[in-house]
């Protein structure tokens, strides 16, 4: 995480070194970060280490929470060109839309990180591999039915269709599954990225499947909600387990305790 700030600081301090400016107010860069949304824990983190950050080396950093909003983030987009901030970090609710005001942006000279969500013009695009998520977290779905349900297991997923990142790590899951797990049998899907989301989607799940042994997630909310809804319905720990990506302190937290949310 802070490998994604330190590029844009690099980014911005090259920038700098051809500014002619001697004036030292106008030598002090700003970032903004515009974030589809605050409420999951794993953003929030982020913005916490990315906050910290931009304070130790004296950069003044906006941040926006767009609320799954599109417009918001073009408004926000349009304000910062407006305020000539030196670069912009967008997790994009809508990769598109928010395209043609990022090459704006961008002939007024400020630098764009599309972060997550690769949008159609940037100058760095930090993403981890969705794939390779994807079968890390249903690997460790079925390592824990192998060892503790004898391979046979009623699953649940916890998508979220509106980004092609978690798109990509559902497809990517269910093909692991497919290949190597016939015992886990997929019943229920559903969209839930943060935890009174997944919460809700889960105690649905298990209203129309109460044998349902093991939710997977693609992030921590999804995870943290699934543990709760496992309590709530009485589950037996060891028996029924939910798995996430993205983990927060909090989803750290909860692991640590030995409840539903295992990996």
């Amino acid at each position: 995480l802070l490998t994604l700030v330190l590029t844009l600081f690099l980014i911005v301090g090259l920038t700098a070194c051809n500014n002619n400016s001697t004036d030292s107010n106008d030598d002090q860069k700003t970032i903004g970060f515009i974030f589809m949304s605050l409420t999951d824990t794993s953003l929030i983190r982020i913005r916490q280490d990315a906050e910290k950050a931009a304070k130790e080396r004296g950069v003044n950093f906006v941040v926006v929470d767009s609320e799954g909003d599109s417009s918001k983030q073009i408004e926000a987009i349009e304000n910062m060109i407006t305020t000539k901030v030196d670069a912009i970090i967008i997790q994009a609710v809508d990769a598109t839309a928010v395209t043609p005001y990022l090459q704006e942006a961008m002939d007024a000279g400020i630098k764009v990180l599309a972060f997550g969500i690769k949008t159609e013009v940037y100058d760095v695009w930090y993403c981890n591999d969705p794939f390779e998520i994807g079968e890390a977290v249903a690997g460790m779905a079925v390592d824990f039915v192998n060892e503790n349900l004898g391979g046979n297991a009623k699953v649940g997923i916890l998508g979220f269709p509106l980004m092609q990142n978690f798109i990509d790590r559902v497809a990517s899951a269910k093909d692991y599954l497919a290949k190597n797990a016939p015992g886990m049998e997929i019943v229920a899907e559903e969209t839930a990225l943060v935890t009174e989301d997944a919460l809700t989607a889960v105690e649905n799940m298990l209203q129309a499947h109460p044998d349902l042994d093991v939710v997977i997630g693609f992030s921590d909310g999804a995870a943290l909600g699934s543990n709760e809804a496992f309590k709530a319905a009485g589950k037996e720990v060891g028996k029924a387990a939910c798995f996430g990506s993205d983990v927060s302190a909090m989803g750290a937290e909860v692991i640590l305790k030995n409840e539903f949310y295992v990996g």
